[in-house]
């Protein structure tokens, strides 16, 4: 009879990698790498930044190499590729590139804190049960947004993700994807047991969604803790052309469309909820989007006025 094969091991070093995917992001990317070579980081902290260059048809990779080259950023830098379009993927190159065991998901247009890489290495190296960390955002806009969209920030990753700091498992059970925080061998060991995602997320242009949220529901049902700090601070940098009523229902309408591959995973985490929590269910990102949806109904997805 054929042994099992055993799973290795995935090689544990403490530090952060800071992990941007990239699709045409030329004009974006000198922001955010000036934000991050501006990172208070101390000396004993090792840390990393790589670009994934996720099928991109304009020059980020030579904008991204022409920036470290003539910056005093202390940190290692690479550029890696990932020809399978889509968010997932790119995620996915960014862990298997990844040197260090906490990743930081920082996207493209994200402006993070000074000391968030920092806060970052102390939060996850002071609890090793934390799979997925995430923190809190503010905006900044080219143009002033209309009113309807403070009602609708939550739709666009901005503002706090819950009320306290510490564990959001059973709670919330999910953070943005907006830089989220991955356990990196927390991940490796899902694959190895053969997770696949179901979800591309974000495709080029098109605005598929939920693959953040899967990476978290997954690492719940595998028994890591879902966590919030409010220490970790960005500003998410929004363009004009996503400051649109039809911009949102699009968004909204990539939630839904994610809905039943989360639903997959909420069914097997509620049996575990249940057993905890006397029979009650986890709230969860389909019911945020259900909220979301009787919202846009009782307006019939029109317009808010702008005054």
């Amino acid at each position: 009879m054929q042994q099992q094969k055993k799973l290795k091991k995935p090689e544990i070093i403490p530090g952060v990698s800071v992990v941007i995917c990239c699709y045409n992001s030329e004009k974006v990317l000198p922001m955010t790498l000036n934000f991050l070579c501006a990172q208070n980081v101390p000396h004993k902290i090792p840390w990393e930044i790589i670009i994934v260059d996720n099928a991109s048809t304009d020059n980020t990779a030579e904008v991204a190499k022409k920036i470290f080259e003539g910056s005093d950023c202390l940190c290692d830098f690479k550029i890696v590729k990932e020809i399978n379009p889509g968010l997932s993927a790119a995620r996915l190159k960014g862990l298997e590139s990844a040197k260090y065991e906490y990743v930081i998901f920082c996207d493209d247009d994200n402006h993070l804190d000074k000391n968030f890489v920092r806060h970052t290495f102390d939060i996850m190296h002071g609890n090793d049960e934390i799979g997925v960390l995430g923190g809190q955002s503010s905006t900044e806009f080219d143009i002033l947004p209309k009113k309807w969209f403070y009602d609708w920030k939550d739709s666009f990753a901005i503002g706090k993700q819950s009320e306290n700091d510490g564990d959001i498992t059973w709670t919330r059970g999910y953070v943005w994807g907006a830089s989220m925080i991955v356990r990196r061998s927390a991940f490796r060991q899902l694959i190895q047991k053969g997770f696949k995602s179901n979800l591309t997320d974000r495709k080029g242009t098109a605005l598929s969604a939920g693959g953040d949220t899967e990476i978290c529901y997954a690492l719940r049902n595998d028994g890591w803790k879902i966590w919030y700090d409010s220490r970790l601070m960005f500003r998410h940098h929004i363009p004009p052309e996503r400051l649109d009523w039809k911009y949102l229902r699009k968004r909204v309408r990539g939630f839904g469309q994610a809905s039943a591959v989360l639903d997959v995973y909420l069914k097997k985490s509620s049996v575990k909820f249940k057993k905890q929590f006397k029979g009650k269910r986890p709230r969860s990102k389909t019911f945020e989007l259900r909220k979301t949806l009787h919202e846009l109904r009782k307006i019939r997805y029109k317009k808010p006025a702008d005054d």
